[in-house]
């Protein structure tokens, strides 16, 4: 999963092409043309097909986005779910994403959304449901506009090692 899977898919939907060592030593290629048994057997699965020694993948264009985490009071989680479900349900803005949890933090139950606008719009509609909520924790949110590798440093400091 990425923050651009609603609008590209799953990041092993870009993968165009992979070498694969087999059991036997044979050096193969899989894609759409060539072995695409194997190629779509390596999308995704935990398998034992071989041993992947290069892959090929298509890119997509990032720009600065707009986002971070939104930390909530522990007795918003009903509504933070509701806003969630409704988001699931009814949102058609592909240039969103979000991650809505409930957890502890600061020494306390909190709830969280992580939410980001792929183009950078702070005020999208999509994003309103989350941002008015009330028993949002403004001071301890960090939404704001940056670059995909700023938000992917943030989100990888919420499971270091020792830290779980």
């Amino acid at each position: 999963m990425s923050f651009y899977s609603t609008k590209h898919g799953f990041v092993c939907d870009s993968v165009l092409d992979f070498e694969v060592v087999l059991a036997s030593g044979e050096v193969v290629h899989a894609n759409a043309q060539e072995n695409a048994d194997l190629f779509v057997s390596l999308k995704g699965g935990l398998n034992n097909f071989g041993v992947v020694t290069s892959f090929s993948l298509k890119t997509i264009p990032s720009l600065e986005i707009w986002g971070g985490v939104a930390y909530y009071m522990p007795d918003t989680f009903g509504q933070l779910i509701e806003a969630t479900v409704d988001f699931v349900n009814n949102e058609t803005d592909e240039d969103t994403h979000i991650m809505s949890s409930a957890g502890y933090g600061f020494g306390q139950d909190v709830c969280t959304c992580c939410m980001y606008h792929l183009k950078g719009d702070k005020e999208a509609s999509a994003l309103q449901r989350f941002r008015s909520l009330p028993g949002f924790i403004e001071g301890y949110s960090t939404l704001r506009t940056g670059d995909h590798m700023n938000f992917c440093d943030e989100l990888s400091k919420f499971t270091q090692d020792g830290i779980r």
